[in-house]
């Protein structure tokens, strides 16, 4: 079940592993300012299990992003079906998608979103200081 995001939803989503850094980096009024429509989160049985939705950057370009919980895993099939269905209702000509450099699961999932790789590697350019490469997509 796809709902609007809730403050809530990222404070009681049991982050992956390979995401749990960014609770340090994401202030309170940020969190709370993803409650803007931009933002939704995917429940199973009243739980969330993924956070995700973009930022604008001008009226043509928006940034896709996402925090997975440790449950996801068994649910990506179906995550990518309904991200997939957003994307493609999205009114931006070009879609972006900051991925961490050494999470190969997060690039299979760029890929399965129809993104390309287009910058392999961008140093310190993660909210930690780590290295991110940039999938995009261009639609229609």
């Amino acid at each position: 079940m796809i709902v609007p995001f809730k403050e809530n939803h990222f404070y009681s989503l049991d982050v992956q592993d390979a995401q749990r850094y960014i609770h340090q980096y994401i202030a309170p009024e940020n969190v709370t300012a993803l409650e803007n429509g931009t933002a939704f989160t995917y429940l199973v049985d009243g739980v969330p299990v993924a956070i995700f939705g973009w930022s604008v950057i001008y009226p043509t370009r928006a940034v896709m992003w996402s925090v997975l919980g440790k449950q996801s895993p068994s649910h990506l099939l179906e995550m990518t079906r309904i991200a997939k269905r957003l994307i493609d209702q999205l009114p931006y000509k070009r879609l972006e998608m900051d991925v961490d450099y050494e999470f190969e699961q997060a690039h299979r999932w760029a890929v399965m979103l129809g993104f390309e790789l287009e910058v392999p590697r961008l140093r310190c350019s993660r909210i930690d200081g780590g290295d991110c490469a940039i999938y995009s997509r261009i639609l229609p």
